[in-house]
């Protein structure tokens, strides 16, 4: 993940969420070029959730939690990796809207 704004990388394995909320504060971000423009938007786990758990430790971020009766993503520590998505075995996350 890159921040043009501040010519930072966002390292992947950030657990106090400080990159991560650098990462949130440099939006819109530049990926590929000018005219393209990337905002930030939260993954969200819709009712196809088996609460398996396979993807909260896939969070850098620790967006993940526990819920009843499925897990949630916390929006505001969410940093877009998608890194849940690709490991959930039901495809039940997705970018949000």
């Amino acid at each position: 993940m890159l921040c043009v704004s501040l010519g930072l990388t966002a390292p992947a394995l950030d657990k106090t969420g400080v990159f991560g909320i650098l990462y949130k504060c440099c939006t819109p971000l530049f990926w590929g070029g000018i005219n393209q423009v990337r905002t930030i938007m939260a993954y969200v786990i819709n009712k196809d959730c088996v609460a398996c758990g396979t993807c909260k430790p896939e969070c850098p971020v620790e967006a993940i939690e526990e819920g009843d009766p499925i897990y949630t993503i916390d929006p505001d520590k969410c940093v877009d990796c998608g890194k849940c998505a690709d490991v959930c075995p039901v495809s039940a996350i997705s970018p949000g809207e």
